[in-house]
């Protein structure tokens, strides 16, 4: 063992060498000097910087006793100091909520200046963040007022910042005092005024309970910890017992001449373990890497993995936790990452949005559709909850028409009222095999909205919204899936415990606007974080750096070592210059990368094994630990070639976009009872693999009320307006003057206004413009076709079923027809509305070309669109002996594009032929049960905007 007492006249001082294994050395002296001798260790205390060191000491102990005794005390240094402060006077702890509260009153009160702009506690809140974070660091370093008197003085000259933060430390001085007052007054401190009190008490304290109390591995202290320990020191009532040497670490050596002692182990170093350095691209990569170091059960056996970065641990867990069996994660991870405090903003964000009883359509259903709310068990399956929220999502977003369809804003009462909705929601449900009735359905419904909104609605105070909170957390836990994911439930219970905070808080029965108290706790939410479950003393340990102080490990694994993560310096306090912190010695920031260079050095020095691991990504450089490694390892061997690194690599085999689906289960005889329309039979001609997902398998991407209309929905508003304005001419000749004009462009305008004005905000006018602009060429040459062509409108938005014999197959169609204009001439004239691109057939000879070599591929060059062609037959059927044609009409252009283009009717008839052929063809491969549905990615710019790209690739 390599331990060296140094005892000088006023200080007991253990050092131990780097190296050497902390926790069984201290468990060495205690066996020595006390367990040996029978020295009672109730009478000893250990102080550490966190509990897991203490934790550690605990087991080392017991398993050399064998036997029960009444044990040591251990203290966390915070521990400690409430321990001495609580020996005079009640040392309750102030929430950080009401410390920022506090701070708030004091500044309207001695310096309301410094309120403008932010004169409200939520804006207010990060500034009294920051002002609660200064004054404690004066508390900890035990500034003196008159060190902030010359603050005071130089601030009123004005130092080089905004005007608002003189002001600020103008009266800061006071501001401390009276701040100090008033915890005094409520028995209730800040973390850091404890520390200042205990300073000046630790010097009249006897702390006859101990004999001896034992500082361990400390490093950096606060001026008020050197004074707690210096007072024991002085009386022999304290041990301080420190690692590393002040010839290399120069805070050491400001701790030893604070203390007034000499911190330097004797004896030789202990040979380091072997390093490995490893290089990967991302976090999942780095995950990879060390899912293989620590696939070696040797490295798990006592080994430690550090996560700087708490956004690394999920990947982590979901990549190696299979090999890690019992494991324990130290550090918090941000609540504001798991689904709960998503559900939370989306409750928070639909009362932001509130006009009174009416709701934002967008919010509403963000809050409604969240995984946590539509998989709840409301009485019935969770299944039924999906059913009755995807209704609703249904008709607010007008894939069932209704008069919510489309609505910017909607009222609760005008959803649990709709019937049809009710009413659809019942008849899925029964398809599930359930009975709801309509009350049922309805009070569902109004459960949902009572849980998610109503609930929320006159929120005022802290202790309304705890009391919410805490019921909120409470249907959830029963009725919906939140206990199944720990990381859910660890955010739920941290939700509860801030809202206890914030009802047991001094301000819980004033009343705030609504907004105003959201936003307090979204900033509170925000810097929250939640514990993972584990046992610290079982399975291999993942940890942060500050977290593995004291201990020593066999393998130490260290992941994300670049800069800004290791070290990670942190940030100056906002508020406060730089130039003040120095002034009056708030040095911290200075040291705080020796700091995680020691404790990181500490740790590896006693590993056997170190594997470090980094992103080589181009915005991220190596670690400095890690060059100061290479370093030393270069100035030792002599030579360049130290530490090569292992760069991850994987095996990648490629395999072929959109692999074939085969017609197998029951898809032959869903085909052979398949109506097709033309869109199915286009879809399958340019891509058998989309046909399979859309109208197979029935998949479609889903409607989005809160997005910008896109080119389809732009397409069927077009298709709306004109089925209006031309209805009213069915079986009569359309009469379209000035008067007709006026009256369709104000029409089309209002439809505007009422569907896409509101959701488009500052965008919409520009749309708008382009719409009434291509309407009003159309309808000019409308009203030119009326005069000149047209004798009746024979038919709008036409539905047809019909079934076709093709070959020796009879298929079922359907067709929607936008328009049919009788002419002049006795012509039918079909006419298909094109706002997109407007493809027809192609002439004769490149028709006759495809015959000779009839595949899909050909077709397609061809045929490109069986629109028309349908239509052509399926009218035909409708409209016996009638002449027959039909045409894609541009509305972008303001032209017609006709099928017949031919000269003769023999040549129209040929064409009739060879496009029939090609159907029979097209249908007959579908109805194979041989050709399998193939991907076609000739097209990559149509592969790119199809809605089904990834499902293929």
């Amino acid at each position: 063992m390599t331990q060296n007492i140094i005892m000088t006249q006023l200080n007991n001082v253990i050092t131990y060498p780097f190296g050497e294994q902390f926790i069984p050395a201290i468990a060495d002296y205690i066996e020595d000097n006390y367990i040996k001798k029978g020295a009672d260790l109730s009478r000893l205390a250990f102080v550490f910087g966190g509990r897991r060191p203490a934790l550690f000491l605990q087991r080392e102990l017991a398993g050399r006793l064998n036997k029960t005794i009444y044990p040591p005390r251990f203290f966390t240094v915070d521990e400690f100091v409430r321990f001495i402060v609580a020996k005079r006077r009640p040392a309750g702890l102030f929430s950080e909520v009401d410390s920022r509260y506090h701070i708030y009153r004091l500044s309207q009160e001695l310096a309301p200046d410094i309120l403008r702009g932010r004169n409200t506690f939520s804006r207010f809140l990060p500034w009294a963040g920051e002002i609660v974070s200064f004054i404690g660091q004066l508390d900890l370093e035990a500034v003196k007022d008159e060190a902030l008197r010359g603050v005071k003085g130089n601030a009123a000259i004005g130092y080089d910042v905004p005007e608002a933060i003189n002001r600020l430390l103008v009266h800061i001085g006071a501001m401390r005092t009276r701040f100090h007052d008033e915890q005094a007054r409520l028995c209730k401190y800040t973390r850091e005024f404890l520390y200042l009190l205990a300073a000046q008490a630790a010097g009249d304290e006897k702390l006859d309970e101990f004999e001896q109390v034992f500082f361990c591995n400390f490093f950096y202290l606060h001026a008020t910890e050197k004074e707690i320990i210096a007072s024991l020191l002085r009386r022999g009532k304290a041990t301080a017992v420190f690692q590393g040497d002040e010839k290399e670490w120069p805070v050491l050596a400001d701790t030893a001449k604070a203390l007034g002692c000499r911190i330097s182990p004797s004896g030789e170093k202990r040979a380091a373990g072997s390093v490995q350095l490893y290089a990967g691209y991302d976090t999942h990569s780095q995950v990879s890497i060390v899912r293989e170091i620590i696939s070696d059960p040797a490295a798990r056996r006592r080994g430690v993995l550090l996560v700087p970065d708490a956004e690394a641990v999920l990947p982590l867990v979901a990549g190696a936790a299979p090999l890690l069996g019992e494991y324990n994660i130290s550090m918090g991870y941000p609540l504001k990452r798991s689904s709960f405090h998503a559900l939370l903003e989306c409750i928070m964000a639909a009362q932001k949005s509130r006009k009174s009883d009416t709701y934002y359509t967008k919010d509403y259903l963000r809050a409604i559709g969240h995984p946590l709310i539509k998989n709840m068990r409301m009485g019935e399956r969770p299944d039924v909850t999906r059913i009755v929220v995807h209704t609703i999502e249904q008709f607010m977003v007008g894939s069932q028409e209704s008069q919510l369809a489309g609505s910017l804003f909607v009222k609760l009462a005008d959803i649990e009222s709709n019937k049809e909705l009710q009413a659809a929601a019942r008849e899925t449900i029964a398809g599930a095999g359930v009975y709801v009735d309509e009350e049922k359905t309805k009070d569902f419904i109004k459960g949902l909205h009572r849980l998610l909104f109503r609930m929320w609605e006159p929120l005022e105070t802290f202790a309304a919204l705890a009391d919410t909170v805490e019921e909120f957390a409470g249907v959830l836990s029963e009725y919906s899936f939140l206990n199944a994911y720990p990381l859910n439930t660890k955010a739920a219970g941290a939700l509860i415990d801030l809202a206890g905070e914030f009802r047991n808080s001094e301000f819980s029965t004033e009343k705030f606007e609504q907004d105003e108290l959201f936003s307090i706790i979204e900033q509170r939410l925000e810097e929250t974080r939640i514990s993972f479950a584990g046992s610290p003393l079982k399975g291999f340990q993942i940890l942060g750096m500050l977290e593995a102080r004291s201990l020593s490990f066999d393998t130490v694994i260290a992941m994300d070592m670049n800069e800004s993560v290791v070290p990670n310096i942190g940030h100056q306090n906002a508020l406060i210059p730089r130039d003040v912190m120095l002034e009056l010695g708030l040095r911290r920031l200075e040291k705080e990368e020796e700091i995680q260079r020691y404790h990181f050095m500490r740790l590896i020095a006693g590993a056997k094994n170190v594997h470090l691991v980094y992103s080589t990504h181009p915005k991220n450089e190596r670690s400095r630990f890690i060059e100061e490694l290479v370093w030393s390892g270069q100035k030792e061997s002599k030579t360049l070639s130290v530490m090569p690194v292992k760069t991850v690599r994987f095996d990648v085999s490629t395999v072929k976009a959109g692999r074939p689906v085969p017609k197998a289960g029951g898809v032959s005889e869903f085909l052979s009872a398949f109506r097709y329309s033309p869109t199915a039979i286009d879809t399958y001609l340019h891509c058998p693999l989309k046909f399979y997902f859309r109208f197979v398998l029935r998949l479609a991407e889903k409607e989005n009320i809160d997005e910008e209309p896109g080119s389809a929905e732009i397409g069927a508003f077009i298709h709306q307006v004109l089925e209006r304005a031309f209805k009213r001419f069915i079986n009569n000749a359309p009469s379209m003057d000035s008067h007709f004009r006026a009256s369709f462009l104000k029409e089309v305008d209002e439809m505007f206004e009422e569907r896409f004005a509101a959701r488009m905000k500052s965008d919409a006018f520009l749309l708008k413009e382009v719409i009434i602009h291509r309407l009003s060429e159309f309808i000019d040459n409308e009203m030119r076709r009326a005069r000149v062509e047209i004798r009746e409108i024979a038919a709008v938005e036409r539905k047809f079923t019909e079934d076709i014999v093709l070959g020796e197959k009879k298929f079922r169609f359907n067709a929607r027809v936008d328009r049919i204009d009788r002419l002049k001439d006795g012509t039918l004239l079909i006419i298909d509305y094109k706002t997109g691109s407007a493809t027809a057939p192609a002439q004769l000879p490149l028709l006759r070309e495809m015959a000779a070599d009839l595949n899909r591929e050909s077709i397609k060059k061809a045929v490109r669109s069986f629109q028309l062609p349908v239509y052509v037959e399926i009218a035909g059927k409708a409209f016996s002996g009638s002449t027959l044609d039909a045409a894609l009409y541009d509305l972008r252009a303001c032209e017609m594009k006709n099928y017949f283009k031919e000269k003769t009717p023999a040549e129209k008839t040929e064409k009739v032929r060879i496009i029939r052929e090609a159907l029979t063809f097209v249908l007959n491969e579908i109805a194979d049960p041989a050709v399998p549905f193939i991907p076609d990615d000739t097209n990559p710019a149509m592969c790119g905007y199809c809605p089904f790209y990834n499902m293929c690739r």
